[in-house]
């Protein structure tokens, strides 16, 4: 069964000092050890070292004989783990004469996909990750204009198909920012990424939104703009997603946290009940938080023995 809690790797940084990579090895594996089983990493996340990490952690594991079958292991691909990796994308148009990465060097070219891919591999140490992402995809809306991101997203999500015929990838996802919920409403944003995995002939299984207390726009709506929120079409087409930096809002003025603790029974801790926000919500199939303290994951970890809270009511809204 899969857990309603995963730890991102994204809080890690980039780091010749080996101490600081001993707590970065310490905090995957307090993960593990206590029942996170969904681990979400991506090449730019500390140039790759966060890759190798973790690669590390399940060799150890495997050399312990203990079992990796039951954990998850999800990587995404449009931001290089090194700079050079563009280089040739760069000098390279898309053969209509448009650049194919982005002031904030994002790239899906189908070529870069790959090789990327197989760069995360080797620094994994897997011949496959159970969920690949295509990482923030919207960059290419916003830089290129609607009819070139559609054109770019069915050829990444070709070619991703591909790879999953190959074995590298189990399930195909889209992982985006909160920008989009600037962009479109719900129902059309999650349209267009359907309509080009039609176009690609392949299948997402899997969508990685913000969602937290200071960002819950896939639960209501930004502004009331939509009827329906993104949330409640997502678990129509029976797509599971995923809250990335779900701890966001942790901070809110001590009234709103007790309030949140009276409703969430059995949870104290701001980092808790923030999580239990995230988690609890309709739709979200796993909350994911990032943390570099062995220590703050184990606590995260203990929310586990908690049952989610059930949420009701208009729009999701918690009943009284």
């Amino acid at each position: 069964m899969m857990s309603r809690i995963g730890f991102g790797l994204g809080r890690f940084q980039a780091t010749r000092d080996p101490e600081l990579a001993k707590t970065y090895l310490h905090a995957i594996r307090t993960a593990l050890d206590n029942g996170i089983c969904i681990l979400d990493t991506a090449p730019n996340y500390a140039h790759g070292l966060a890759d190798l990490l973790l690669g590390n952690v399940l060799d150890e594991r495997r050399e312990a004989g203990l079992d990796n079958a039951e954990i998850m292991v999800c990587s995404k691909v449009g931001y290089p783990a090194a700079d050079e990796e563009l280089d040739a994308f760069r000098t390279a148009d898309d053969g209509l004469g448009r650049p194919q990465v982005t002031r904030d060097q994002h790239c899906l070219a189908p070529d870069f996909i790959a090789a990327q891919l197989e760069r995360s591999l080797e620094r994994l140490g897997l011949p496959g990750v159970d969920i690949l992402y295509l990482h923030n995809p919207e960059e290419q809306r916003t830089a290129f204009g609607r009819p070139v991101f559609e054109e770019r997203l069915e050829r990444a999500l070709r070619r991703c198909g591909e790879l999953q015929a190959d074995g590298r990838i189990g399930a195909i996802g889209i992982s985006c920012s909160q920008d989009i919920f600037d962009l479109d409403e719900p129902a059309t944003f999650l349209d267009t990424l359907l309509d080009g995995a039609s176009r690609a002939d392949v299948k997402i299984e899997a969508l990685q939104v913000p969602f937290s207390l200071s960002c819950p726009h896939a639960l209501w709506p930004k502004d009331g703009a939509a009827e329906t929120s993104l949330l409640e079409i997502a678990e129509a087409h029976a797509l599971p997603v995923f809250a990335s930096a779900a701890l966001g809002g942790m901070r809110l003025p001590l009234d709103g946290m007790k309030q949140l603790a009276q409703l969430f029974e059995g949870v104290e801790t701001p980092a808790h009940i923030a999580m239990q926000f995230a988690r609890s919500a309709p739709g979200i199939a796993c909350a994911l938080f990032g943390s570099c303290n062995p220590a703050h994951v184990q606590h995260m970890a203990g929310l586990n023995a908690i049952p989610t809270y059930s949420f009701g009511g208009n729009h999701g809204e918690p009943n009284e």
